[in-house]
């Protein structure tokens, strides 16, 4: 089947005849966070279908928005990641992002959720006027998923994995995890019932709470 185009000159027409067909989003929202594997990618985006994945990540190979690269062992895999064109894609997602959190109910029976979906959703919790001056790393060890987000001079990173020397360690299941973000459980009373675990001192703890917006 050919690839569809609005056949509209027009920016806009034309950024959605690349990045507009279903799940495409998804995909780049996947390697926003870091490249992955073709099975990393069809696991964390259910339903897809194999077939479907290939044809999205061929469509993005050859608007040379994503690329492939080889991990030596002991990796020993090929994983896609986003090129520089599109990495251009991630304030577009973050803003949308925003947008959605706007009308962002309870989740739905059925729903799909991963921590690691949250590595971006920081960008649009944080709160850069309360971290000016501020030079902390913290680690989230979320289910069997680790996740970091750093701030230093006003300005969010984040990543998978790990980070070194982080001044705050969170460690929650994902329940109690997507509880807090959704704020029906504030992190202190989390804490309290024995729910989330925390390495590093409370000053941390506050400065946390209080750039990505959660009420302690």
């Amino acid at each position: 089947m050919s690839k569809r185009s609005y056949h509209q000159y027009c920016s806009i027409a034309h950024a959605l005849d690349i990045v507009g067909e279903r799940w495409t989003l998804l995909i780049i929202r996947e390697l926003l966070i870091g490249p992955k594997r073709f099975t990393d990618i069809l696991n964390n985006l259910p339903g897809i279908g194999t077939n479907l994945i290939t044809s999205r990540l061929k469509d993005l190979e050859s608007e040379g928005v994503i690329g492939r690269r080889w991990l030596p062992p002991p990796a020993g895999s090929t994983v896609y990641e986003l090129t520089e064109k599109g990495r251009g894609l991630e304030p577009v997602i973050i803003e949308l992002g925003k947008w959605g959190s706007l009308s962002h109910a309870l989740p739905n029976t059925g729903d799909q959720f991963r921590p690691g979906w949250s590595v971006l959703a920081m960008h649009f919790a944080f709160r850069p006027d309360l971290a000016v001056g501020l030079s902390e790393r913290y680690e989230f060890r979320i289910g069997d998923e680790i996740f970091h987000a750093s701030v230093e001079g006003g300005e969010l990173k984040t990543g998978q994995g790990p980070v070194d020397g982080p001044d705050l360690v969170i460690t929650a299941d994902s329940y109690t995890y997507s509880a807090i973000a959704m704020q029906r459980v504030t992190l202190m009373e989390a804490i309290d019932a024995g729910n989330v675990r925390y390495q590093g001192d409370e000053g941390a703890l506050r400065h946390c709470s209080e750039v990505f917006g959660l009420p302690v």
